[in-house]
């Protein structure tokens, strides 16, 4: 990160050395042009880094082909170029030297191009095209097999590993024990991640021949491994960038035994905005933190950007949050045993209990689907607007376990709600496109919550058969008897239920206007 903040200020440098030349090959004074051109040339340089840091330009020591440092320079500099002659178009600007305007955008663009030649095959990174022999060893040196000693490590540390120290059994013996090398050169650059590993994993299971630690992002990568043949399976590259997630998880499914379990990190979206934000001063640090989010969160999501996207990043450096980490993890057949921040990266270890879901791809519409139990226990899809991350469907017993509910009857700490979310919420504004379950005669006005079938269990098994003869409601009884404790919420549910059976009308339309009353004068509200 700060060899792209230095190159961030090195580019910045030289477009004003360029714009400092430029004036100069003019006839008149320095000051004229200067008073003239300088606010509109602030403005471009804004612009320029915005395009350039959201295009992942700076990460020069990261490619190892000039044309792709080219690439990478003329998509974001250009892209600045477009964004400059709309405003300008749009404010009317009266610019008329060419020689200003152009001068220093195509000069600077040459010099950064050269620049960035220089740094490449300064740094050792140019090399030639690869045959697909040299390809298949570089795809095998990422590849860290620890286990066998099949391969050297290769891929780079995100920090540098540390020396082993010779303790434990090598005093006696001579040779290290695998635990003792697995906490002393395997895992050394993570301080604390092999003392958080043992606490929740059974490690007298663990040795020498069950046993995988690699730092790869690569698919090919673990598709070498054997099926069904690991128990611990520790991946140290964070899975932000990996191009396919869900594929990725699946494969360490197939690659674990039964009840083995898989270590990795990744950097949530909080983690990534504090960051972002003690990396540069006030204003600034917004402006690059909804840039970041734009193109790291929202353009992976997007249908029109999605293939762009990934075109360019390979799937490198996303945005991803806990919540959408961790309901991939269910998805794909594991349970989240434990997490904790190490080394500034949140390190999760989860254990296999089931095969991957069929039919698990992502959804990023704004309007969701969700399954429902409706009248006489039939699955229902309900229609609402998204107010969580992508996969929160699949973590609901995660977070009952961890938080449990709190008096409305809902997920305390509920860390699955995004922050618009949270406000759609409290204004109903998310539950609004069940009026299409409504007219499908799905859904009633009046009713129960339309619940899930892990939310179903935690009522009695007398009160899931008194549920399941009515239909779910658009507004629940919640909202007119306000229960404070999960028990009187299913007592409140209970009492509409008997009394819509015997006089449906007429409870509908009572329960009706004590819910709009609480609403206007009680200001009850959803969360």
């Amino acid at each position: 990160m700060r060899k792209k903040i230095t190159l961030l200020f090195a580019d910045v440098l030289l477009l004003g050395c360029c714009y400092l030349a430029m004036i100069l090959c003019k006839q008149e004074t320095a000051t004229h042009y200067l008073s003239r051109y300088t606010l509109p040339f602030a403005g471009f340089v804004l612009i320029r880094m915005f395009t350039s840091w959201c295009t992942d330009k700076y990460t020069i020591y990261a490619r190892k082909k000039i044309k792709d440092q080219v690439v990478a320079i003329t998509i974001a500099d250009f892209a600045a170029i477009g964004i400059g002659m709309l405003l300008i178009y749009f404010f009317k600007l009266n610019l008329p030297s060419r020689i200003i305007v152009l001068g220093t955008i195509f000069s600077a663009y040459l010099l950064e191009i050269i620049f960035s030649i220089v740094l490449i095959v300064k740094g050792g990174y140019l090399q030639e095209e690869e045959n697909s022999a040299a390809a298949l060893k570089e795809k095998k040196s990422d590849l860290n097999f620890f286990p066998d000693d099949q391969y050297e490590l290769a891929a780079a540390h995100e920090t540098p590993p540390a020396v082993p120290l010779l303790t434990g059994d090598y005093k006696t013996t001579g040779r290290l024990s695998f635990s003792d090398k697995l906490q002393q050169k395997y895992l050394a650059s993570y301080e604390g991640l092999y003392d958080f590993i043992a606490r929740w994993v059974p490690m007298e299971k663990v040795t020498r021949t069950n046993t995988m630690v690699m730092h790869s992002h690569l698919l090919y990568n673990i598709e070498q491994c054997d099926e069904n043949s690991q128990f611990l399976f520790i991946n140290l590259h964070k899975i932000n960038d990996i191009r396919r997630i869900n594929r990725f998880f699946i494969r360490v499914n197939i690659n674990l035994k039964q009840h083995g379990y898989y270590v990795s990190c990744m950097q949530t979206r909080t983690m990534r905005k504090e960051e972002i934000f003690s990396m540069f001063p006030p204003v600034l640090n917004g402006i690059v933190y909804l840039a970041d989010f734009l193109v790291h969160r929202i353009c992976p999501k997007l249908p029109v950007t999605k293939q762009i996207y990934f075109a360019l990043t390979k799937g490198a450096n996303r945005s991803i949050s806990k919540a959408e980490a961790f309901g991939r993890l269910y998805a794909c057949g594991f349970e989240v045993v434990a997490e904790q921040v190490i080394c500034h990266r949140l390190f999760f270890i989860a254990r296999k209990i089931k095969k991957p879901l069929m039919g698990n791809e992502p959804t990023y519409g704004v309007l969701v689907r969700l399954p429902r139990i409706g009248k006489d226990g039939r699955i229902i899809k309900v229609y609402k607007l998204r107010t969580m991350h992508p996969f929160s469907e699949y973590l609901q017993e995660y977070v009952y376990q961890k938080n449990r509910l709190d008096e409305t009857g809902k997920f305390h700490n509920d860390f699955r709600i995004t922050e618009w979310g949270r406000i759609l919420r409290k204004i109903w504004l998310d539950e609004v496109p069940m009026i299409i379950n409504i007219l499908k005669g799905e859904m009633k006005w009046v009713g129960v919550r339309p619940i899930s079938q892990q939310y179903m269990s935690l009522y009695s098994p007398a009160h899931q058969e008194l549920r399941k003869k009515v239909k779910p409601g658009l507004f629940p009884p919640y909202y007119a008897d306000l229960p404070k404790t999960f028990e009187e919420i299913e007592a409140s549910e209970a009492r509409y239920i008997n009394r819509y059976l015997r006089h449906p009308f007429r409870t509908d339309v009572a329960y009706f206007f004590k819910i709009l009353y609480n609403i206007i004068f009680k200001k009850a509200r959803s969360r």
